[in-house]
C-alpha cells in the first residue's frame, strides 16, 4: 500500500505541476504561410517599448517566443520577396496562436525592391534591363518516382508507422543541412485533390524534431501529413503499437510484412508532389514514392517539393523539377540508422535549366563517388567492466566471463553495370556482420548431494520447512533406523548415476552449489539487395540474405552440447503504376532455415547400455543419461538431438486505389510452410522422484513431513517414469490464405477514418506419411480408441482428416481506426480503435503433440501408486509394471471440432499539447480473449482419493478460455528542445483469465472445475513507470550551439541518456511438490491450500509468510488461486553516452557506451513458490548486475 500511495503522489504532483505550467505560461506562438505553403527562414520581431525579440521560422513556417511576457506586443514578419506582415497581439497564457499569410511581391514592387536593396534604381539599368519571365506551364509528363531509403523497415512498426511519411517539403535555406527527419526520406502524403496543407496528425510516434514546433494551436506540416495516418496507429494495445487494420505477428495488408509501393507518379499539382502511400506492417520495405512537383514561377524561387518517399523504402530516385534559381531538393533516402541505409536523391531539373542546385543534399556532384555511402560498427562488450555477481547464498562467487565483439559493415549506391544499366535508376546494398560472444551466467543457486547422503545417510538431511528428513522402508513400512540406508540397499544404477553429480562446493545442506558457466556462440550474416526503376510506371527490387553460427551450451554438470544452424532468404517484388491512382504490386519469398542440436554423450557414451538401463533408445544420437527430476535437488539432464529443416514460401499481391480521398488498399497472400524435423522428444527417459516411495502411506496417501526424494532414488524407486521415441523423421505440410480490404479515408482535415475486413485460414497440419495419432473419445471420457488419418472414429463414428482437426474457415477480423482533432484552433486530438485478431499459429503444435504417439512410437507413462515394482532399470520392460498401470500409453488428444481463438481489442486516447514542448497523452485500453486454449486430464483425482475407473494419464485440448485486460496509460513527453528531450509513461493495468493463452501453468487443476482456474494472469503487472530523458550538446543557444573553436570540438556532438524502470512484478501461484501425486496422472499442477493467515509480515529473507499455505487434506484440491502472490517493486536504470566526431561532410565516427543497471541496484525476480520443498518462499534468482558495452561506428 505504501508503494501506491507514493505512485499516486508522485501521479498527482506531476498532474499538478503541468497544471501550474500550463495556467502561468505566457508564450506565444504562430506559423507563416503563403498559399498554402509554410514560410521558412522568415524574420518574426516582437516589440513592447524597449524590448525587442527576434526570431526566425523554422521549414515549416513555425515559430514559438516562449517566454515572452504577458501585455501587448507588436509583432512583424518579414521575408525578402514577399509584402511584410505587421500585427498588434495581446500575450497571455491562453492566448490563441496566429496564422500568418504573406502575399508575395508583384513584378515591379520586386523590382523596387532590388533596386532599394542595391542603393539606387540606376544599379539595376547598369547591368541591363531586368525582364521577368512568364510563368512555365507544368509539362504534361509523368515524373520520375522517388524512392525511399533503402533496406527493410524497421521492425516493430504497424503499417500507419512503416511508411506514413511526413511533410518535408520547404526547401532549407542555403548552407542549412537537411532535417534528420528530411533524410531519414520521409515525403509528404496527402489526397490528390487537396495539394495543399489537407490533413492534420499528432502520431503517437512523431519524432522529436517534427513536434518541436507542434504547441497548442499550431499546425505544423507534420502533423498535416500524419493525421491521416493517425486513425490507423490509434490502436495501441498493451503497451505496444499496432495498426488498426494491422495483424500482430502477421505480414498482412501489404505483402507480407513488406512496404507497400509508393504513390503513383503523376505530374505536380499546383507546384507539390503527391507522396508514396504508407507500407505497412514491417518488417518491410517502403516502395518508391512519388516525382516533385513544378515549380511554380520558371523565374521565381523553386517551388518544387521533393519527392515523396516510403520510410525505410529503395533508395531515392526522383526529384521535384527545380526552378531556374535553385533546383528542386532531391528525394532522400531512408535514416542512415535503420536496419537499412538510404541512398542519395538525385535532382532532375529541366533540360533548358541547367544544373540543379548543388547545395540540395542528393543533387548531382562533380564526384560520383559521393553517391555511395557504407557504415562500419564495431560494439564490444566484455565483463571486465561488468559488476561482480550477487551471490544468493553470501558466499563469494567467481565473475562469469563474458566477451562479445559484433561487427557490421554496410555499403552501397547506385546499381550500375557498364553498358547495361546506367546507375542513375538503380541502388543496391550490401551488408555483412560477424558475431563472437562469450556469454557468462551466474548458474543458478542450487542443492548437490553431501557425502553423507551419497552413502544413504540422511540423519542431517533437512526437508520441508527445515524439519529433519524422515524416510520409511518401501519394504516394511518401518522408518529407517537413524534415518539411513543400508548399503547394500543401494540401487547400483542409482549409485553409478550418482557419479554425474559434483559435489558442493558452498557450505550448508540446502543451496550448497553455484557455477557460473559461459556460452559460446558465433554468428555471421550477409545479404545484398537491389532495386530498379525500369521505366515511369514499372519497378522490381529483390534480395538475398545468408545466416549462420554455431554454439557450445554447458550445464553445470559439464555437458556441453553444440549446434549449428544456417538460414538463405530470397525475395523479389514488382510495382506497376495503372495510370496515376492505382498501383500493383506482386512479391514472392523463398526462405529456409536448418538448425541441429547434438548432445554431449550423443554417438559417445551408451551409458543406458553400459548402466543396464532397459527400455531406452538405442539409437547413437539419443546415447545418454536419462533425464532425473528430484523435488529438492538439482535435476540431471542434457540436450534432446533434433534436426529441423524448415522451408517458406510466401507469395502476395496488393492493390492500392486512391481514390477522391480514400485510399483503398486490396490483397490477398498465400503462404506455404515445411516443417521436417528428426528427434525423440523423450528418447533417454525421464524418472521423477518425489519422496513417495519412502514416505508413511495410509489408505495409499503419502503424509506431509514424510519421505524424502534422494532416499527414493538411492532405492532406485522412481515415482513417475516416461519414455517416447520412435518414427523420428517427420514431414509436417500446411499453409495460410489472407485476403483483406482497407480504405484510409480523410474525411476533412480534421478527421480521419481507417477501416476494413480481413479473413484469415490456416489449413490443420498434416503430415506427409500420415503419421500422427489422435484419440476418439467417447462421452464424458469414458473410452477412448486410437485414430489415424483418414480413419473413422470408432467411438463417435466421426471421419478424421489429413490434420485429424478440422479447420476453422470462419476468421473474419473487423477493424476501424478513427482520429479526430475537435478544434482547427487546438492541438487536441482524439482517438479510437476496435479490432479483432485471431490466432493463426495453433495448429503447429498441436500437430507436433500428435506426432510419435502410439502404435506408431513407443510411449511408456508410469507412476509408482499404480506399479509397485517400478524400478529404474526395468521400468519400461518389466511386464509387472503394464498389468497393473491403468495410465494410456498417448499422452496427448485434441477435440476435433477446435476452434481458432481470437482476442478482441480497443482504446480510446487524448492528447494535447502543452506549453513548454511538453505533449500528454491519456489512454485507455482494453482487451477480451475468447475460445482461448483449454489444457485438461480427464478423470484426474486428488491425491489419496479412489482412482477413476476410466482412461487417464493423457493431456486433451479444447477451446472456451477466457480473458479480460484494462489499463489506464498517462504519458508526458518533452519534445526535444535545446538538447533536451524527455518523456514520462505510467501504466496502470489488471489482466484475468481462466489460465489459457493468459500464461497460465497450462493444465487446470480440476478438470470438472474450470471457475477455480480464474485468477490473474501471469504476466499481469499492475504499475509500470517508465521515465526517459535524453540531451544533446551543441543544441540551442544554452545547449552551446554558438560555441566555437576548441569549446566547440570539446562539448559539442555529444549525448547522454537514460531509463528508469520501477514496475511491479507479475504475480506467482504456490503449488504443491514432492510426495502428492495426483491419481491417474504422471504430471498435473497441485496448488496449496490458503489457511487464512495473511501472506504478511514475512520473515526474513522471504517473500511471504509459509504458514499462509499447507498442503491440501487427502481426496481434496488446494483451495488457493493462481497467481494470487506478488512479488516485490523492481528498479533499473540504463544509461549511455555517445560522441560523434566528424571528419567531413560525409564522414562521421561515433563512440557510446552503455550501461545496463547502472546503478547496480539487486532485483530478485524469482522465488521458489512451491510447498513441501526446502527452500520454499526462498528467493532463487536475481536480475543482472550492473553491465557495459561500448560500440564504434564509422559512417562514410
Amino acid at each position: 500500500m505504501q508503494i501506491k500511495r507514493i505512485l499516486l503522489g508522485c501521479l498527482a504532483f506531476s498532474l499538478s505541476v503541468v497544471v501550474v505550467m500550463r495556467l502561468l505560461a505566457a508564450e506565444h506562438r504562430g506559423v507563416v504561410t503563403s498559399s498554402g505553403h509554410p514560410i521558412p527562414g522568415a524574420t518574426v520581431t516582437a516589440t513592447q517599448g524597449e524590448r525587442k525579440l527576434v526570431t526566425t521560422t523554422d521549414e515549416k513556417g513555425a515559430y514559438s517566443f516562449p517566454n515572452l511576457g504577458e501585455g501587448v506586443w507588436t509583432v512583424e514578419v518579414e521575408l525578402f520577396g514577399f509584402r511584410p506582415a505587421r500585427r498588434e497581439i495581446d500575450v497571455s497564457a491562453d492566448a490563441a496562436p496566429l496564422d500568418w499569410e504573406l502575399k508575395m511581391l508583384s513584378d515591379a514592387e520586386m523590382l523596387e525592391e532590388l533596386a532599394k536593396r542595391a542603393g539606387s534604381r540606376s544599379a539595376v539599368a547598369a547591368g541591363g534591363q531586368a525582364s521577368v519571365p512568364a510563368p512555365a506551364r507544368p509539362e504534361a509528363a509523368p515524373q520520375r518516382a522517388v524512392g525511399a531509403g533503402r533496406g527493410p523497415a524497421q521492425g516493430g512498426r504497424p503499417a500507419s508507422e512503416a511508411g506514413a511519411p511526413a511533410a518535408a517539403s520547404s526547401k532549407p535555406p542555403r548552407g542549412v543541412q537537411p532535417t534528420a527527419q528530411a533524410q531519414a526520406g520521409r515525403g509528404t502524403r496527402r489526397s490528390p485533390e487537396q495539394p495543399g496543407l489537407d490533413f492534420i496528425a499528432v502520431g503517437i510516434n512523431q519524432s522529436a524534431e517534427a513536434s518541436l514546433f507542434a504547441q497548442e494551436g499550431v499546425i505544423t506540416e507534420d502533423q498535416t501529413a500524419e493525421l491521416a495516418t493517425s486513425a490507423a496507429r490509434s490502436y495501441l494495445v498493451q503497451g505496444s503499437m499496432s495498426s488498426a487494420l494491422g495483424m500482430p505477428g502477421q505480414g498482412d495488408w501489404g505483402m507480407f510484412g513488406r512496404g507497400m509501393p509508393g504513390g503513383p507518379e503523376m505530374m505536380g499539382l499546383a507546384g507539390r508532389g503527391m507522396a508514396g502511400f504508407p507500407g505497412p506492417e514491417n518488417p518491410g520495405e517502403g516502395g518508391p514514392g512519388i516525382g516533385g512537383g513544378e515549380p511554380v514561377s520558371a523565374g521565381g524561387p523553386a517551388m518544387g517539393p521533393p519527392g515523396g518517399a516510403g520510410r525505410g523504402g529503395p533508395a531515392g530516385m526522383g526529384a521535384g523539377r527545380g526552378g531556374p534559381m535553385m533546383g528542386g531538393r532531391g528525394g532522400f533516402g531512408g535514416a542512415a540508422e535503420g536496419p537499412g541505409r538510404g541512398g542519395p536523391g538525385r535532382g532532375q531539373p529541366p533540360a533548358w535549366m541547367g544544373r540543379a542546385g548543388a547545395l540540395a543534399f542528393g543533387n548531382n556532384r562533380r564526384n560520383p563517388r559521393m553517391m555511395y555511402n557504407g557504415n562500419l560498427n564495431i560494439n564490444e562488450a566484455n565483463s571486465l567492466l561488468n559488476a561482480q555477481s550477487y551471490s544468493l547464498s553470501g558466499q563469494k562467487i567467481p565473475k562469469p566471463y563474458s566477451n562479445t565483439t559484433t561487427v557490421n559493415a554496410s555499403f552501397g549506391g547506385p546499381f550500375k553495370i557498364p553498358k547495361l544499366l546506367s546507375g542513375n535508376n538503380g541502388q543496391f546494398m550490401i551488408n555483412a556482420g560477424v558475431t563472437r560472444s562469450r556469454v557468462g551466467q551466474q548458474g543458478t543457486l542450487t542443492t548437490m548431494p553431501s557425502l553423507l547422503e551419497r552413502a544413504g545417510d540422511f540423519s542431517q538431511s533437512v526437508s520441508s520447512g527445515g524439519q529433519p528428513a524422515l524416510i520409511y522402508d518401501p519394504a516394511s513400512g518401518a522408518p529407517f533406523p537413524g534415518n539411513v540406508i543400508p548399503t547394500w540397499r543401494i540401487d547400483p544404477v542409482a549409485a553409478e548415476l550418482l557419479k554425474f553429480y559434483p559435489l558442493p562446493n558452498l557450505p550448508g545442506q540446502v543451496r550448497n552449489f553455484q557455477l557460473p558457466t559461459t556460452r559460446y556462440n558465433n554468428n555471421q550474416n550477409f545479404n545484398f539487395r537491389i532495386n530498379q526503376t525500369l521505366n515511369s510506371r514499372n519497378r522490381i527490387s529483390g534480395g538475398l540474405a545468408y545466416s549462420g553460427g554455431n554454439n557450445r551450451e554447458p550445464n553445470i554438470f559439464g555437458f556441453i552440447d553444440t549446434g549449428a544452424s544456417r538460414g538463405i532468404n530470397a525475395n523479389l517484388a514488382y510495382s506497376h503504376n495503372f495510370g496515376s491512382r492505382r498501383i500493383l504490386s506482386l512479391n514472392y519469398n523463398f526462405s529456409r532455415n536448418r538448425n541441429q542440436l547434438t548432445p554431449f554423450f550423443a554417438f559417445r557414451d551408451n551409458v543406458a547400455e553400459r548402466l543396464g538401463i532397459q527400455g531406452v533408445s538405442t539409437e547413437p544420437i539419443n546415447w545418454g543419461p536419462p533425464t532425473l527430476n528430484f523435488t529438492n535437488f538439482a535435476g540431471l539432464s542434457d540436450g534432446a538431438a533434433s534436426l529441423n529443416r524448415n522451408q517458406t514460401s510466401t507469395a502476395g499481391g496488393n492493390l492500392i486505389w486512391v481514390y477522391k480521398n480514400h485510399n483503398l488498399s486490396f490483397g490477398a497472400n498465400y503462404r506455404r510452410q515445411q516443417v521436417n524435423r528428426y528427434s525423440d522428444p523423450n528418447g533417454r527417459g525421464t524418472f521423477t522422484f518425489n519422496g513417495y516411495a519412502t514416505s508413511l502411506l495410509i489408505n495409499g496417501a503419502a503424509q506431509p513431513g514424510t519421505g524424502f526424494d534422494l532416499a527414493d532414488f538411492l532405492l532406485g524407486k522412481p515415482g513417475t517414469a516416461t519414455v517416447r521415441y520412435g518414427a523420428s523423421s517427420l514431414y509436417f505440410r500446411g499453409y495460410l490464405i489472407d485476403l483483406f480490404m482497407q480504405d484510409d479515408w480523410r474525411i476533412n482535415s480534421r478527421l480521419s477514418l481507417v477501416y476494413g475486413v480481413r479473413w484469415d485460414y490456416q489449413s490443420p497440419v498434416r503430415e506427409l506419411y500420415n503419421r500422427m495419432v489422435n484419440l476418439d473419445v467417447g462421452p464424458l471420457f469414458t473410452a477412448i480408441a486410437r485414430v489415424l488419418p483418414g480413419q473413422t472414429g470408432p467411438l463417435t463414428g466421426r471421419l478424421y482428416g489429413a490434420g485429424l482437426v478440422n479447420g476453422d474457415p470462419n476468421n473474419i477480423s473487423p477493424r476501424l481506426g478513427v482520429a479526430w482533432r475537435p478544434s482547427a484552433k487546438r492541438s487536441t486530438v482524439l482517438r479510437a480503435g476496435y479490432g479483432v485478431y485471431f490466432n493463426t499459429s495453433v495448429y503447429s503444435n498441436v500437430a507436433g503433440q500428435m506426432a510419435q504417439q502410439p502404435p506408431l512410437a513407443t510411449v511408456w507413462n508410469l507412476n509408482l501408486q499404480q506399479s509397485p515394482l517400478l524400478s529404474i532399470a526395468d521400468a519400461f520392460t518389466n511386464p509387472a509394471n503394464f498389468k497393473t498401470n491403468t495410465l494410456t500409453t498417448n499422452t496427448f488428444a485434441v477435440n476435433p471440432e477446435y476452434r481458432i481463438g481470437y482476442v478482441q481489442q480497443w482504446n480510446f486516447s487524448i492528447q494535447q499539447n502543452l506549453p513548454l514542448s511538453l505533449q500528454a497523452t491519456l489512454s485507455y485500453q482494453g482487451s477480451k480473449g475468447t475460445q482461448l486454449n483449454r489444457l485438461f486430464q480427464p478423470w484426474v483425482m486428488p491425491p489419496g482419493a479412489a482412482a477413476a475407473p476410466y482412461p487417464t494419464g493423457y493431456v486433451y485440448q479444447s477451446y472456451g478460455g477466457n480473458s479480460i485486460y484494462h489499463g489506464a496509460v498517462i504519458q508526458l513527453i518533452r519534445r526535444f528542445r535545446g538538447g533536451l528531450s524527455a518523456g514520462a509513461g505510467y501504466v496502470f493495468s489488471k489482466s484475468i483469465d481462466d489460465g489459457g493463452a493468459g500464461g497460465g501453468s497450462g493444465q487446470a487443476q480440476d478438470w470438472l472445475n474450470f471457475k477455480a482456474e480464474r485468477g490473474l494472469s501471469s504476466f499481469d503487472q499492475r504499475h509500470n513507470l517508465n521515465i526517459n530523458f535524453s540531451y544533446s550538446t551543441g543544441q540551442g543557444r544554452m545547449g552551446g550551439g554558438l560555441l566555437t573553436g576548441w569549446r566547440a570540438h570539446l562539448l559539442n556532438d555529444w549525448t547522454i541518456m537514460s531509463q528508469i524502470q520501477l514496475a511491479s512484478t507479475t504475480p506467482m501461484t504456490v503449488t504443491v511438490a514432492g510426495n502428492q501425486l495426483s491419481r491417474g496422472a504422471v504430471s498435473q499442477t497441485l496448488r496449496a491450500d490458503a489457511t487464512g493467515i495473511p501472506l504478511h509480515p514475512a520473515p526474513a529473507c522471504l517473500l511471504f509468510n509459509p504458514a499462509a499455505f499447507a498442503v491440501p487434506a487427502a481426496g481434496r484440491w488446494g483451495n488457493a488461486g493462481r497467481n494470487i502472490v506478488e512479488g516485490p517493486m523492481l528498479f533499473s536504470l540504463n544509461a549511455a553516452a555517445a560522441r560523434v566526431f566528424r571528419l567531413g561532410e560525409r564522414r562521421a565516427l561515433e563512440i557510446q557506451m552503455r550501461a545496463n543497471n547502472a546503478l547496480n541496484t539487486v532485483v530478485v525476480n524469482r522465488w521458489n513458490t512451491q510447498i513441501n520443498t526446502n527452500t520454499f518462499g526462498l528467493p532463487t534468482g536475481v536480475a543482472p548486475m550492473r553491465s557495459v558495452t561500448s560500440s564504434l561506428r564509422f559512417r562514410f
